[in-house]
């Protein structure tokens, strides 16, 4: 049975994430490094570099320059309808990042055309967050998904914190990584989650606005 949380994960209306609030991409990107590092233990799980295009929204030129540098460094791809993609090793991240930094300079497409998508499962390292679980011994991990390419960064976190129900020590932690976090929280986007009575379902409150960051 899934223990009592919080639970943070952004609606279908917003894109289920949010875009970085920094301008600058290497700069968003290290913010995410810094706070997987400082702030979880976290796992790889998906690593994924795709080039779409050539298309009417992807010029040729362009496209064809992103699919033969992708080439020389990772080998062939796998082609997916109009795309072209591999799956990387965690050695090969930091050379994927730097193609499409590179690429990205250049002049913007309607899409693509190069994308580096990485998610990450963690737990998180903070003492307080290892307590023992609320009403059940089942204890997710959280994610947070990352998107780099078509000139900006695009994060889908899946956050779960292991604390009461808006206690200050909760508001203390989550108003603490987001210092770290190149996005801000949206407070209606929190929510409770906990076991039914019987235990073979889960119930989900939404928090209301204002609850962590005070109107």
């Amino acid at each position: 049975m899934i223990c009592e949380h919080i639970y943070y994960s952004p609606p279908k209306s917003g894109s289920f994430g949010h875009h970085t609030r920094i301008r600058n991409q290497q700069k968003s990107w290290s913010l995410i490094y810094d706070f997987l590092k400082s702030r979880t233990d976290s796992d790889l799980k998906i690593s994924q570099l795709t080039c779409v295009g050539p298309s009417e929204w992807t010029e040729k030129i362009i496209s064809d320059d992103c699919i033969d540098k992708s080439k020389r460094l990772f080998g062939e791809p796998r082609i997916d309808v109009s795309s072209r993609k591999w799956d990387l090793s965690q050695e090969q991240v930091q050379s994927a990042l730097n193609l499409v930094l590179e690429i990205d300079k250049g002049p913007k497409q309607i899409l693509g055309p190069i994308e580096l998508y990485l998610l990450y499962s963690f737990e998180w390292k903070a003492s307080q967050i290892k307590q023992n679980p609320i009403g059940g011994t089942q204890t997710p991990k959280s994610s947070i998904g990352v998107y780099v390419g078509h000139q900006t960064v695009f994060f889908q976190p899946d956050f779960r914190i292991y604390l009461p129900e808006i206690s200050s020590e909760l508001k203390m932690f989550l108003l603490d990584i987001e210092k770290c976090l190149p996005f801000r929280f949206r407070d209606n986007y929190f929510k409770k989650i906990s076991p039914s009575k019987n235990g073979k379902s889960i119930r989900s409150i939404k928090l209301d606005k204002g609850w962590l960051h005070e109107v």
